[in-house]
């Protein structure tokens, strides 16, 4: 009882937290409000739903899944089974974690919310809704005096009907939104610290530790966007590190770094990794790396058939096991799904849900025109941005990656999301400038006067 009563103080005590962060973006009446719709939307539809299923109510019940739960959060069920039982432990759960479950970083992070609020389903709208309000602040601060930008994509964030769908159970989702952005943000300070007059050095090193942080919690969601993030973001920061202040201090970081990465990597998303990228890794030859672009297709195609041996009544017309079909069909298909209402992929099944499925797709899709409107709209000087690169690439080889592998919509809806993210921020990182703390005050003030992306 004295468990229950603190619980219940400490969740208390967060919702006003959330509150707190809510009011952190008054400064401008549009943002403020588009925050509050979405904070609003998410905890009130997660509690009715949590409720509803909770309680067996006669609504809905084919898509109940009991306790809590929904159809579409099983592997949600899965996390929450493993937290209860670790939970149960009490202050001693945190020294029986097992480093090999299933997305172990979700899962850790999903027995200290449920130690400190209660072990029961609605314990995740708490992590779920600060991961939002995160999100809509990292966007606030990477859009900087841009406030148009920043509204817009707020407003994406906070209306996107997947992400208030996955918000509403214990999911890692939405969560994995928010350090992506977070991932983005930490390596445009890390680039900022390097330009700073004054301890450029220390400033430097602490934005290396938060980098590290960042990327190992989501190695430990998802090890596959991790490693995409790996192959991306070294090179890029490797080539901003050349034009700081301090570059060879900024480069040795790097490399140590990014070599902790590699070392971790094996020991903790190991048995994830395909063998042959977990034998680059551990036994790196310089002759292997010609063959990379074959090895990757291979693995790339195994992924295909894996997903085509999956049961589900959304298969994407035309992908049945067994029926291969060419690889530019199989993207184009992809494409169709991916990009689409349902009616011209010939998808079936969905439960009668196709009306919400459609219209997160026609929501991504004018996202998705937005991000393009921001880059053709972008001085041509933000072409050489670490950080504009740095989401494209990631965005375009995840999406393509997707597209071509996942032959079931009911997984590609929630893949997308992932690129949804992605896609968002195109607008945010097509106006930050990364050399913004050297360029000299009077530079400064010509540069406010150009045209900028969705700005005017």
């Amino acid at each position: 009882m004295l468990i229950a009563t603190i619980q219940l103080f400490l969740t208390a005590i967060a919702c006003g937290l959330l509150f707190v962060a809510w009011r952190a973006f008054r400064s401008d009446r549009t943002i403020s409000t588009l925050v509050a719709i979405g904070f609003l939307v998410r905890a009130i539809a997660g509690q009715a739903l949590f409720w509803i299923s909770y309680l067996h109510l006669p609504f809905l019940r084919r898509l109940q899944a009991g306790d809590g739960f929904w159809f579409y959060a099983t592997d949600g069920r899965k996390y929450f089974r493993y937290v209860a039982e670790i939970a149960r432990r009490g202050s001693s759960a945190l020294t029986h974690l097992d480093p090999n479950v299933d997305g172990s970083g979700f899962t850790h992070i999903l027995v200290v919310f449920g130690l400190l609020f209660g072990i029961v389903a609605s314990m995740a709208l708490l992590m779920n809704l600060a991961a939002y309000l995160g999100t809509c602040a990292i966007v606030v601060k990477l859009a900087g005096e841009h406030v148009r930008v920043a509204r817009v994509v707020v407003a994406t964030i906070a209306l996107s009907p997947s992400s208030i769908l996955w918000s509403t159970q214990p999911l890692k989702d939405v969560l994995f939104l928010f350090l992506f952005a977070l991932f983005v943000a930490t390596a445009a300070m890390w680039i900022r610290a390097w330009h700073r007059e004054k301890n450029a050095a220390l400033h430097g090193a602490l934005m290396t530790l938060a980098l590290l942080a960042v990327f190992c919690l989501i190695a430990g969601i998802r090890w596959y966007w991790a490693l995409a993030l790996f192959g991306v973001s070294a090179p890029l920061l490797f080539v901003a590190s050349l034009r700081t202040r301090k570059p060879l201090h900024a480069v040795m970081l790097l490399i140590v770094m990014y070599g902790g990465v590699l070392a971790g990597a094996v020991r903790v998303t190991g048995r994830y990794l395909p063998p042959p990228i977990r034998a680059w890794i551990t036994s790196p030859r310089l002759e292997d790396a010609k063959h990379a672009p074959v090895m990757m297709a291979w693995i790339i195609d195994g992924a295909r058939s894996a997903f085509d041996r999956m049961d589900g009544g959304t298969r994407i017309g035309g992908a049945e096991y067994g029926h291969p079909e060419s690889r530019p069909t199989r993207f184009l298909r992809g494409c169709v799904a991916f990009f689409l209402p349902h009616a011209f992929a010939g998808i079936g099944g969905g439960r009668g849900l196709w009306a919400f499925a459609d219209v997160d797709t026609i929501f991504f899709d004018v996202v998705f025109l937005i991000a393009i409107v921001a880059l053709f709209r972008m001085p041509r000087e933000q072409w050489r941005n670490p950080i504009l690169w740095l989401v494209l690439v990631v965005t375009i080889a995840m999406g393509a990656a997707f597209i071509y592998c996942v032959s079931n919509f009911g997984a590609l809806f929630r893949y997308r999301s992932m690129i949804f993210i992605g896609v968002a921020m195109i607008p945010v990182v097509a106006v930050w400038k990364y050399d913004r703390a050297a360029v000299p005050v009077h530079a400064r003030d010509r540069e406010s006067h150009r045209r900028v992306p969705l700005d005017d």
